[in-house]
């Protein structure tokens, strides 16, 4: 189906269209981050702060250093991304599809993040066995790298489901009320202040955000 346009509305194309964009997209981002916070990293997600922590103790004085060229293309977008949300929402430009598509942006390049630094290897890292052989300066750095790599999943999940909260709201704000410490009355802008971010101790296990559309009876198609 052409979006803006008369087109062919089916059940086949819309449980596509949910499984590939909510559930494959964004739920399985949250699940796979949500899984691995609470299993793996003591139910902390590290925030700003700790980063930065992290870089004085090695060495990284400079905030502008404590990113790769890759991290740095990706918090710009997020931070870009609610300027151009704003633009594609304001009643002279109202255009709803490509609102969503900044967002949907945002987590495909987040879910391509997140699965190309492999943070369930760095914890694998983190034993005792490779401790042993990498001392305490490569524990700091699997450590850095690991935490820089959550920070980022971290900022992509609550900025996308910010910006998707008027569009979805109540999955959204599921996500939001376990991710953030703020409400989305708090938060109240379309874009987050990243360097404000602290550090959240995760209360409840997460569970799929957004279940899987199957369809079984050819009967209903």
């Amino acid at each position: 189906m052409v979006f803006g346009k008369d087109g062919e509305v089916s059940v086949e194309s819309l449980a596509t269209k949910v499984n590939a964009d909510l559930v494959n997209n964004f739920g399985n981002l949250v699940h796979r981050f949500g899984s691995i916070i609470w299993s793996k990293n003591s139910r902390k997600i590290p925030g700003f702060r700790d980063l930065r922590d992290l870089a004085l103790d090695l060495g990284i004085e400079r905030e502008d250093e404590m990113f790769d060229g890759e991290e740095m293309d990706i918090l710009e977008d997020l931070r870009l991304s609610g300027e151009k949300c704003s633009d594609l929402i304001n009643p002279q430009n109202f255009k709803t599809f490509d609102y969503i598509e900044v967002c949907l942006d945002l987590l495909r390049t987040g879910n391509g993040y997140f699965h190309k630094k492999e943070p369930w290897n760095m914890f694998k890292s983190l034993s005792e066995e490779e401790l042993g052989r990498g001392g305490n300066k490569g524990l700091m750095l699997v450590n850095w790298q690991l935490s820089k790599c959550l920070f980022i999943t971290h900022q992509t999940i609550l900025q996308a489901s910010l910006l998707l909260n008027p569009i979805i709201p109540n999955s959204t704000q599921n996500i939001l009320d376990l991710y953030s410490n703020e409400s989305i009355e708090g938060l109240g802008r379309l874009s987050l202040d990243l360097q404000s971010q602290d550090s959240i101790i995760l209360t409840t296990k997460p569970t799929p955000i957004f279940p899987r559309i199957e369809i079984e009876d050819t009967s209903l198609k």
